[in-house]
C-alpha cells in the first residue's frame, strides 16, 4: 500500500511544470521583443551588448544570470551580439566590451567595462 501512495505521489509531482518551482531567468536576444516584454512589465530595457571572443563578456553573463530574479525585477535584459548587430552599437556608442546601456525614455545611460559584480549592481541602481 505505501508503495501504491509512493507511486502515485509520484506521477502527480511528475505532472506539475518544473517552473512552478523554480523561476525561470527572463533573457532575451531580440530588441523588438524586450520593448515589447518592457512595456507590459513596466521594466526599463537593459541591453548588454557582448560577444562570444570577448573573456569579461563571458564574466558578465555568468555573473548577470546569477541575479536574474533581482535584475528582472527593474530590467528587461536583452543581450545583444557586438558583431552581428554593428548598427545597434553605433546607435549607442559602443566602441568596447562589454557594454550595458540602461534605455530611459528619451536619454540611455552606459557603461563600458566590467571589472565586478558589485560595481555593476551600482550601475544598475539595484
Amino acid at each position: 500500500m505505501k508503495t501504491l501512495k509512493q507511486l502515485i505521489f509520484l506521477i502527480f509531482i511528475s505532472l506539475i511544470p518544473v517552473n512552478t518551482f523554480c523561476k525561470e531567468p527572463v533573457v532575451i536576444d531580440n530588441i523588438g521583443i524586450a520593448t515589447k516584454q518592457a512595456k507590459e512589465t513596466n521594466t526599463e530595457i537593459l541591453l548588454v551588448f557582448t560577444a562570444d571572443w570577448c573573456r569579461y563578456c563571458v564574466y558578465l553573463k555568468n555573473d548577470l544570470m546569477k541575479s536574474m530574479e533581482q535584475i528582472n525585477s527593474k530590467y528587461t535584459v536583452c543581450f545583444v551580439d557586438y558583431d552581428s548587430n554593428r548598427d545597434l552599437a553605433r546607435r549607442y556608442n559602443v566602441s568596447s566590451l562589454p557594454s550595458s546601456v540602461i534605455l530611459k525614455e528619451k536619454t540611455y545611460k552606459k557603461m563600458t567595462g566590467y571589472s565586478n559584480f558589485t560595481s555593476y549592481k551600482d550601475f544598475l541602481n539595484l
